[in-house]
């Protein structure tokens, strides 16, 4: 493995478990077991560090993007949530610093992944309604919104997680569906029980308790 090629990999690993903030540059070198100059030499501070690690992320996630049909799909859509979480898995202290995901360096490319992604979602929603998977939409802006909501529950999915000391990649697939599911059509659900298989279909989640207990309520 060449120097530079040592570099990313280990301060990857470093940040993941100690976070960015928390490791100097100095500190970095000392985990690398070489000098703050030799570090310099491919690196010239931890922005720059910071910025090639986020190019590398990106070209990884386009890569595995283009592994999947361009035609717009609900199994596209969720393979690109798979993809997305093990990369946030893999640069976990990028995505778990808020202030982190909004460096100038990952901020432009992060807003142009979320908007590319909404717009994916729209697009499926679309050719869905088209084929007669997706019901029509009922209210005006609804659809519009679902787009943007199976976005945000993709991709801060994996932050609630490890939030609470969980990773669980197929719950944020699940929770996209609980979204999604209630606007197909029939033949949409057969399609779906087909492509997934029935017992996927009845383990979405656990039923609603109608009956549960509301505080300080009478009703």
């Amino acid at each position: 493995m060449k120097t530079k090629e040592r570099i990313l990999k280990t301060a990857i690993d470093v940040f993941n478990k100690y976070g960015y903030n928390s490791i100097s540059f100095q500190e970095l070198a000392n985990y690398l077991k070489i000098s703050r100059g030799n570090l310099t030499y491919h690196f010239k501070d931890k922005g720059a560090l910071l910025k090639s690690i986020s190019n590398q992320m990106w070209i990884e996630f386009d890569k595995e993007k283009q592994k999947t049909t361009i035609l717009p799909s609900f199994e596209n859509i969720y393979n690109e949530i798979k993809i997305f979480h093990k990369l946030q898995r893999k640069y976990s202290f990028i995505f778990l610093n808020t202030h982190l995901s909004s460096h100038p360096v990952i901020k432009s490319k992060f807003k142009g992944m979320m908007l590319s992604s909404v717009e994916q979602n729209k697009a499926t929603i679309l050719f869905s309604i088209q084929i007669g998977n997706f019901k029509p939409e009922a209210i005006h802006g609804t659809y519009n919104n679902l787009a943007f909501s199976v976005w945000m529950v993709s991709n801060y999915w994996f932050f609630q997680q490890s939030t609470f000391g969980e990773d669980n990649t197929e719950d944020a697939g699940i929770m996209v569906w609980s979204l999604l599911l209630p606007y197909f059509t029939e033949k949409g659900l057969n399609a779906f029980k087909k492509y997934f298989g029935i017992k996927y279909y009845k383990n979405i989640g656990l039923p609603f308790e109608s009956n549960f207990k509301i505080m300080n309520s009478k009703i």
